[in-house]
């Protein structure tokens, strides 16, 4: 759900060449790591996770300005690693097809990805003792609120806090311009926190189906 989209030659080279930077490293990692059979078995199903996150971040829900993202629910399903994966290969064609800039790809990638790696460690560490509703809700929605406080933060870096802005971004919702009242944001904060609780409520919905069809799908 949290999602910057701000076109290319906004950002300044160094934060959006520190957001590939961090990426790649990420990226690497994870390759170096995941040269195990398992994971190689999981590719095919990491191809599909990722096509359903690029259409349910393609496609906004309608009654509200947001839309899903699936990132949670590819993290609990596949792990942090492959979940990784799949938004990073997701940001890649968003941004060709104009859903952000290039120079976006990373940022967006370590933002989302925040989402994969909060939401698979509360999952799988954390609150392992909760019913599985409950668990994948709160993994979730606790994912969400960092993952949209690391947007704020690093529009704030970028921008401060003051003066008009040369674009409008989408946190799946469109702002125009910076001044808006205390009622606007008000609204804006709703408007997130309605989003974040039906990425839940949805997440936790599939991992239930999940759990009673093919438990052995869901990462441990």
């Amino acid at each position: 759900m949290s999602h910057l989209h701000i076109p290319d030659d906004i950002l300044s080279p160094f934060i959006w060449v520190s957001g590939y930077l961090v990426t790649f490293v990420i990226l690497y990692l994870i390759l170096k790591k995941g040269e195990s059979d398992s994971l190689r078995q999981k590719i095919p199903f990491t191809g599909i996770a990722a096509a359903l996150m690029l259409i349910a971040m393609s496609v906004p829900l309608g009654i509200i300005p947001v839309h899903l993202s699936l990132a949670s629910l590819t993290a609990i399903l596949l792990g942090p690693g492959l979940g990784f994966l799949a938004v990073f290969s997701v940001n890649i064609i968003l941004a060709l097809v104009g859903h952000g800039g290039i120079t976006l790809v990373g940022i967006n990638t370590l933002v989302i990805g925040t989402e994969v790696f909060i939401s698979s460690f509360l999952f799988r560490k954390v609150l392992i003792k909760m019913g599985i509703m409950s668990r994948t809700f709160l993994s979730v929605s606790l994912a969400l609120i960092v993952s949209v406080a690391l947007m704020v933060l690093i529009f704030m870096t970028a921008f401060g806090t003051g003066g008009e802005m040369p674009f409008h971004i989408h946190n799946d919702h469109h702002i125009e311009n910076q001044n808006e009242s205390f009622g606007e944001f008000a609204l804006l904060g709703s408007i997130v926190l309605f989003g974040i609780f039906i990425e839940g409520m949805a997440t936790s919905l599939i991992v239930r189906y999940f759990s009673k069809v093919r438990p052995d799908i869901i990462s441990k």
